[in-house]
């Protein structure tokens, strides 16, 4: 994954972010669940930079639901989870 520095802020980014606006936007049963999960396999493979809008319907509050409690490392980043400690895709292991 190509990094880079994201301006003058010290945080160093993935050039391409994660978008929430369709992955996000969710409702119905499992939605919840399903958005922390696809959350975590993102921090797990290195993502560290996502695009969300209150333009983008739940997208907004489904991210803050699913970063919500995780630890916060060096720099304000976010800390992924740890292997084997995060959520569950529609029932099935990630």
């Amino acid at each position: 994954m190509e990094l880079r520095a994201l301006g003058k802020s010290g945080l160093i980014v993935p050039v391409v972010g994660m978008g929430t606006w369709q992955t996000l936007d969710v409702r119905g049963p499992g939605a919840e669940a399903n958005a922390r999960a696809l959350v975590d396999a993102a921090l797990r493979a290195g993502a560290n930079f996502f695009d969300s809008s209150p333009m983008y319907g739940r997208a907004e509050a489904s991210l803050g639901a699913a970063l919500q409690g995780l630890p916060v490392g060096h720099a304000g980043q976010l800390e992924p989870p740890a292997p084997g400690g995060g959520h569950e895709l529609d029932g099935e292991d990630q």
